[in-house]
């Protein structure tokens, strides 16, 4: 039951250490690896307006979340950007929310795959945001 009503979506979060380097070559082994959908703070102006093109030219969805090219759209080519509080749940689930409503709206098939880094495995804020992104997921089926 809850597999349904999470549209059978795999999603994968892995840390990067706050290291731009590790989190570009993670972006691109996920872009081998063939996910339908990249969520990522874009957390150095450049360092990642190559890998999310290649993903975006790759067809896959590429979400920001929290931190964004300073050009916004202009800077990169990921689809949307996202931050705020709007469901009284805290920033961070809010962010997890909304990430999972837009992945829907971007047309991430049910049984898709997901990827989304994880900055802080085991932190509340971290699992806030992942309770978010999964909650999302579940409104948008």
């Amino acid at each position: 039951a809850l597999a349904e009503r999470l549209r059978n979506v795999e999603v994968v979060y892995r840390y990067s250490v706050e290291d731009i380097v590790l989190q570009v070559d993670m972006v691109r082994e996920e872009i081998v690896r063939g996910v339908d959908a990249i969520i990522v703070s874009i957390a150095h102006e450049t360092a990642l307006d190559e890998p999310i093109q290649e993903a975006r030219d790759a067809g896959i969805v590429v979400i920001a979340y929290d931190c964004d090219d300073p050009e916004g759209a202009a800077g990169n080519a990921r689809q949307a950007f996202i931050t705020s509080s709007v469901t009284g749940g805290g920033l961070c689930y809010d962010t997890g929310y909304l990430r999972g409503l837009l992945v829907g709206d971007y047309g991430v098939p049910a049984g898709g795959d997901i990827f989304t880094p994880n900055e802080g495995p085991g932190a509340s804020w971290s699992m806030d945001a992942q309770q978010g992104l999964l909650d999302g997921l579940v409104y948008h089926d």
